[in-house]
């Protein structure tokens, strides 16, 4: 009866305790008065599980079950019982078919899915009730990221998921990084996010993801993140008239932004790099403050970043050297920002594109 106990967790009210006789007591005058009153049957039904009856127990609980999708509490009996067999494809169905219910508390059944799914070994069975994309899978997964007791479940699925090939959805990635990332646990987001990219999504891959900007921003940290404001369009728009030939634009009106508008996760080991690329200024006013900056996810302070781009050209290439320490430094951020409320404000609309991070030869400089 683990499951039950574990919902009472969930469900706790402060009621007067009754003797166990008068308890059965009442039970019986309300079933003589209301024969399929839920609430009476459950009641029952642990009364009899008190005495050790557990087969009558069994069958009351089964009978309020059937009477009533809307008892909580007696179907987490059925799914007991469920479980005890062994029968976990079975009790996930009921725990599915109730969380389809309105006004279900769902935190008694995600704790129960995760713990089916790890104390019972029965991933698979938790895995094809997630392929069938229940209306209550974006809520499961947010409560499974955010897990700390069970930390690795929601990978431990994600890839069951993608091993029987059904539908695994970027959003629900992004959730679990954000979750991994708040933690603090960069290490595990990169290598989550590195084992969930397509083939297309492989292919760029390099030291700087997507230098080209031919991939939509996913905002998962380790690809492109875009920050726009009311006052600030951020996006990709094409560049020439070939296919996925685009760059980064950002447009501005009479903007002062105080944050970071464009961003990226790296992980450089230590040593020496040139990042390099093109930028359109051309109708961008020309005292802006904007530049790149790459800086150590450990530690405040930038290690390098580039020139302010006030030239009018239409095209211009731009590259800035940087090492990278051998302490404190095993994850990057590089980041497109300007000097917010203090600088003046920014107007018109500025391109980048062909970012490439490439390691300097031990003979440079």
């Amino acid at each position: 009866m683990w499951f039950a106990v574990l919902l009472c967790t969930y469900t706790v009210q402060d009621r007067t305790p009754l003797s166990k006789d008068a308890a059965l007591e009442q039970s019986q005058e309300r079933l003589r008065s209301q024969p399929l009153e839920t609430a009476t049957l459950v009641h029952i039904g642990k009364l009899m599980d008190a005495e050790s009856d557990h087969a009558k127990a069994r069958g009351f609980f089964a009978l309020a079950a059937r009477h009533s999708l809307r008892d909580v509490a007696a179907q987490a009996h059925v799914i007991d019982d469920m479980i005890s067999a062994f029968d976990y494809t079975s009790a996930l169905h009921l725990v599915d078919t109730v969380l389809r219910q309105k006004n279900t508390d769902p935190k008694p059944f995600f704790a129960l899915i995760i713990a089916i799914a790890t104390s019972h070994k029965a991933e698979q069975s938790v895995t094809e009730v997630l392929a069938q994309n229940p209306p209550w899978r974006k809520e499961f997964v947010s409560f499974a990221a955010n897990d700390n007791q069970n930390p690795d479940v929601l990978y431990a699925l994600f890839s069951s998921l993608k091993v029987k090939q059904h539908s695994l959805f970027k959003p629900e990635i992004s959730v679990y990084l954000n979750a991994l990332v708040k933690r603090q646990d960069i290490e595990k987001a990169n290598f989550v996010w590195l084992d969930f990219l397509d083939a297309a999504e492989v292919r760029k891959a390099l030291l700087i993801f997507d230098g080209g900007f031919s991939l939509a921003p996913r905002n998962q940290f380790f690809d492109w993140n875009l920050f726009p404001m009311a006052d600030i369009a951020i996006g990709l728009v094409p560049r020439t008239g070939a296919r996925n030939d685009f760059s980064l634009a950002l447009d501005f009106t009479q903007a002062k932004p105080s944050h970071i508008l464009v961003s990226q996760f790296l992980k450089l080991s230590a040593g020496d790099y040139v990042f390099a690329g093109e930028v359109n200024a051309a109708r961008m006013q020309d005292d802006n403050d904007l530049r790149w900056e790459v800086r150590c996810l450990e530690k405040n302070g930038s290690i390098a970043q580039t020139d302010y781009f006030h030239h009018k050209s239409q095209w211009t290439s731009f590259e800035v050297s940087l090492k990278i320490p051998v302490e404190n430094c095993s994850y990057q951020k590089l980041v497109l920002r300007s000097g917010g409320s203090e600088s003046a404000a920014l107007d018109g609309q500025i391109y980048f594109d062909n970012f490439s991070l490439t390691q300097a030869s031990s003979n440079d400089g």
